[in-house]
């Protein structure tokens, strides 16, 4: 009988509680939370927490909030007063904790239709940057015992066990880059957020309409407070290629101690380009480094890999953020760096623009552009790179390929002024080295060039240049030029400095003859009509600069049959050319011992050079001679090398060794 009646007093104190739970339910009074909860939330955060919308209740399976039009405050100075809007935001609480101890915890929330601005103000502050106002009070404490009382985790806020994102737009904004609005679609997010587990992440977002996915596992610290070590494990699907990130942060509120590994491979890249908005190769790309350093301070590349068709490159670097302008350094190097291969626009934009120059044009043609340098990006950043690279394919005249070899150079940048120093690489079997700088600090911008060629093949480094003139011979090139502009054609208007060119022996193909506009004189003369080479003993250009006037201070080449010596100028403001040559023939012609001397000028334009004989005239049928205008005799002609004391250009033996860059450097004025 008693263990009967204990039995019944048991039912009954369990039917009482779950009656007085279910009256607690129907009685409670959620929007009671809402206060304390946008309190919670201001106090941590600095913003405004609104709840606008509608706010109901469902019991049954599980307690679930329901809350329209969620609103959280933007940054004071904002582009616009919400930096977060939910359409809809749901919640499964847990019933004993919400009734016994009134402590929100939350088992599932889910947030659709929504929309996050995230932006950075002029000065550079982001909007993300969350924390109680200076000078803002804490909320006054609720009296205990209050119904309102919210027991909350770690920093203040309820404790989540699992988050979904829906349909939430993301936009992208920086005053400091003209204010564009950019945007991206979170399809989906879902994590589990429950501190002190491993989660895992998995989700889709849509950008330029193109799905990319991610899947992964993240170790948080315990308590869920944000400090501690972080590890993580994720894997982000583009399109045509899979990006794999493995390590973690030491200290995740800090922002120290971050190790990461990062591999990636596309097949092709040229899959990404509707997801990147540029074009890009089809080409395997591969993708290897890992990074180490504090988020607000230095991170270093190490073990950096790259790979795309048959180029490759490899070294280390690393990004200072704790200055004004990042900094980025790097030790680079590669076997093989095809830009032609990896960039095909630039090999058509080359010959699209080398049809261009020879395609008749209404208007005035030049060599120089007017259009103002682009010079704002030098701002961006600061920078020390070296770079080696064994084989270098550049995108030459006409679309044709060049390789460059043995290239090292390095790149240094402070603050908008951009130097190479030095500079060295092989190029048609020529070894070409020097110093280059253009400081945009300074209005209009200023350039300084230096540049030596030792022992360069002129023939084919000349023929690279689109000009094909009939030499094999190699010479020593050295170009000393300052100046400044603010466009190509201003700043070759305004350039100062040197150039020369000493030419040793070669060897001159016989259509030479009619390059220099003497054609007639085949006819004339038969030793000339037999002549299919000679040999070229020496030619040297010297030419002073000033002020963007190229005035020549000495022309002059000689060769087994023919000499020549000039002046003149090249103006390369107006890129006029005035040059007046005398090439001298050693033969004898009538009878008269010695040679003769042909007047000869070169005008035009730098696109557009016209080479014609002085005084010359339309030659009578049986007499070419007449063609040639004001023949002058030059009984020395035979004789002279008008040269000079140039013997010392010619090589007495062999280079032992190839030069290197200090040899080069060498050459260059000092």
């Amino acid at each position: 009988m008693r263990l009967k009646m204990v039995l019944l007093g048991v039912l009954g104190a369990v039917l009482l509680l779950v009656a007085g739970l279910g009256v607690a339910l129907v009685t409670l009074d959620f929007g009671r939370f809402a206060g304390p909860v946008a309190a919670q939330v201001e106090r941590v955060t600095g913003r405004a927490l609104a709840f606008e919308g509608e706010v109901s209740l469902r019991l049954l399976p599980r307690p679930s909030l329901s809350l329209r039009d969620v609103v959280l405050a933007n940054a004071p100075g904002g582009s616009r007063p919400q930096m977060l809007r939910i359409g809809r935001l749901e919640a499964e609480l847990e019933l004993w904790p919400l009734v016994v101890q009134r402590r929100l915890h939350i088992v599932r929330l889910v947030a659709r239709d929504a929309d996050l601005l995230l932006e950075r103000d002029g000065e550079g502050r982001g909007n993300w940057e969350m924390g109680a106002a200076e000078g803002t009070a804490a909320p006054a404490p609720v009296p205990a015992g209050k119904a309102s009382v919210v027991r909350s985790g770690a920093g203040g806020l309820p404790l989540v066990d699992k988050m979904e994102l829906l349909n939430v737009a993301v936009g992208w904004r920086d005053a400091r880059a003209g204010g564009e609005t950019r945007h991206v679609l979170l399809r989906e997010l879902r994590l589990s957020t429950r501190s002190g587990e491993r989660i895992s992440v998995s989700g889709a977002l849509v950008h330029r309409e193109q799905v990319v996915g991610f899947t992964g596992e993240v170790d948080l610290p315990g308590g869920g407070g944000g400090g501690g070590a972080v590890v993580a494990n994720a894997s982000v699907t583009l399109p045509g290629a899979v990006v794999k990130l493995a390590g973690g942060i030491a200290d995740a509120r800090a922002g120290k101690g971050l190790d990461l590994s990062i591999t990636g491979e596309a097949e092709p890249v040229s899959a990404l380009e509707e997801l990147l908005g540029v074009d890009l190769p089809s080409l395997r790309l591969e993708l290897a480094a890992r990074v180490q350093g504090d988020l607000d301070g230095a991170l270093r590349a190490a073990e950096l890999k790259l790979k795309l068709g048959g180029s490759e490159l490899s070294g280390t670097g690393a990004v200072d953020l704790s200055g004004a302008r990042p900094k980025v350094t790097a030790e680079l190097e590669s076997a093989r760096l095809d830009l032609v291969e990896a960039w095909p626009e630039a090999g058509r934009e080359g010959e699209a623009a080398s049809g261009a120059a020879s395609a008749p044009v209404a208007g005035e043609r030049r060599v120089f552009p007017a259009e103002a340098f682009e010079l704002g990006a030098l701002g961006a950043l600061d920078a020390d790179v070296g770079l080696r690279v064994a084989r270098l394919v550049l995108p030459g005249p006409g679309g044709k390929p060049v390789e460059v070899e043995q290239v090292v150079l390095r790149l240094v940048l402070a603050d908008r002024d951009l130097a190479l120093r030095p500079f060295g690489f092989v190029l048609a079997g020529s070894h070409v080295a020097g110093d280059a700088r253009v400081n945009g600090r300074v209005a209009p911008p200023a350039m300084v060039l230096d540049v030596a060629a030792q022992q360069a093949d002129v023939g084919r480094l000349l023929a690279l240049a689109g000009v094909a003139l009939p030499v094999t011979a190699k010479g020593d090139l050295v170009l000393a030029l300052r100046g400044a502009g603010a466009s190509p054609r201003a700043l070759a208007a305004a350039l100062d400095g040197s150039a020369s060119l000493v030419v040793g022996q070669g060897v001159l193909k016989g259509d030479f003859v009619e390059n220099l506009g003497l054609g007639a004189l085949r006819q004339a003369v038969p030793q000339l009509q037999r002549l299919a080479e000679s040999r070229l003993n020496c030619a040297i250009a010297r030419f002073d600069v000033a002020k963007g006037v190229a005035t020549a201070r000495l022309i002059a080449a000689d060769a087994g049959d023919l000499s020549l010596v000039g002046t003149g100028t090249v103006n390369l403001g107006t890129e006029a050319i005035a040059l007046d040559l005398a090439p001298r023939l050693k033969l004898a012609v009538g009878g008269i011992s010695g040679g003769v001397s042909v007047p000869v000028q070169v005008r035009g334009t730098l696109l557009e050079p016209a080479v014609s004989v002085v005084g010359g005239r339309v030659a009578p049928r049986g007499n070419p001679l007449a063609g040639l205008g004001r023949i002058i005799l030059d009984p020395g002609a035979s004789a002279a090398n008008p040269c000079g004391g140039l013997g010392e250009v010619r090589p007495a033996a062999p280079v032992p060794h190839a030069p290197g860059l200090g040899d080069v450097l060498r050459l260059l004025p000092r």
